[in-house]
């Protein structure tokens, strides 16, 4: 009996009901509805929440951030691709220091590029196919505490319930 509650704890069901406890849901008529507004990263040390604008169009992910020239440090910009794809970042029109984040399919931080120049043209490009990417002001709130291998809690993930 302690090997298999063991290996639940460790276990992807396990995962998936804890995430349904803790994420920020509201109600509406007694149905959960997931905060789109809300991104959570399991970090090592703690779990951290942002305010995200999800950019989920052709034109909305095309601008980003572009043309900004504030974004508050508990603040940031979740792309999301129809599909997981090698996906290619730029900081043109970009007047703020940002870290870009790479996200996989299942949510796992694959790659982080910290403090990507202002309004530079650098491409900057994933290690592998992803299906989103974050990005954050390099000098947010707690960015420095994001690692490759934290995973990531959003609506638009699906998760096995």
């Amino acid at each position: 009996m302690g090997r298999k509650l063991l290996k639940f704890f460790k276990s992807a069901q396990f995962l998936s009901i804890s995430l349904y406890l803790i994420m920020p849901w509201s109600s509406v008529y007694g149905v959960p509805v997931c905060d789109e507004s809300k991104v959570i990263i399991n970090s090592r040390y703690k779990p951290l929440v942002y305010q995200i604008e999800v950019a989920d169009t052709y034109d909305s992910r095309r601008k980003g951030l572009m043309y900004r020239k504030y974004i508050a440090l508990d603040h940031g910009m979740l792309f999301i691709f129809e599909k997981a794809k090698y996906v290619q970042m730029w900081m043109k029109n970009t007047e703020l220091n940002l870290d870009i984040i790479f996200v996989n399919n299942s949510g796992i931080i694959t790659q982080i590029i910290r403090n990507a120049s202002p309004m530079s043209e650098k491409i900057y490009s994933s290690n592998i196919e992803v299906k989103y990417v974050l990005e954050f002001p390099s000098n947010g709130k707690d960015v420095s505490l994001i690692e490759v291998g934290n995973s990531i809690f959003h609506c638009s993930l699906s998760y096995n319930m």
